[in-house]
């Protein structure tokens, strides 16, 4: 069985806010510990991952619309 390869996390900047955060694009990123799941980003779009602070306050956004 071959090997998972991990990454090294990526140096970001938060398309919201503008605050630098890393990000490993995996099950061991920060992201996986919070307890919503909202849509990544299209693969083809300039938006990528929010940092901490401003993807939480989407969440609380997205959840208080429904």
């Amino acid at each position: 069985m071959a090997e998972l390869q991990r990454t090294a996390p990526r140096a970001l900047t938060c398309v919201s806010c503008g605050t630098a955060f890393s990000c490993t694009g995996d099950i061991d990123c920060w992201c996986a510990a919070e307890s919503f799941r909202l849509p990544m980003p299209a693969l083809d779009s300039a938006a990528d991952c929010l940092c901490p602070p401003c993807l939480r306050a989407k969440a609380a956004t997205v959840g208080a619309g429904r």
